[in-house]
């Protein structure tokens, strides 16, 4: 689980109304700006992707650490789509590069 300071409030993952939405086959990411020295976020893995709780957090934990290295100052939610989990790690970091602010 990321830092407190990373973590994206549960009340932005409710209502995300004003995030700005930039989709590929393999993620969906939502962003705004928030006024902070650094990124914070929440990462969607959904049972659909990977029906192993394994499975879903190894892609979490690969998207958290890439998240958690990156300089800026947005509020994130990224959903992994199902195509991402046959991603090798490099590709599946380059696409995410892709689409994030």
């Amino acid at each position: 689980m990321p830092a407190r300071q990373f973590r994206l409030p549960a009340e932005a993952l409710k209502d995300s109304r004003g995030f700005a939405k930039r989709s590929s086959p393999l993620f969906m990411v939502r962003f705004k700006p928030n006024g902070l020295p650094n990124c914070r976020f929440a990462v969607v893995v959904s049972a659909k992707v990977d029906k192993t709780s394994a499975g879903r957090h190894l892609l979490k934990r690969r998207a958290s650490e890439h998240l958690r290295q990156r300089p800026g100052n947005w509020d994130m939610i990224i959903t992994v789509l199902s195509p991402a989990k046959i991603l090798a790690r490099k590709a599946f970091l380059q696409e995410m590069d892709r689409l994030l602010p």
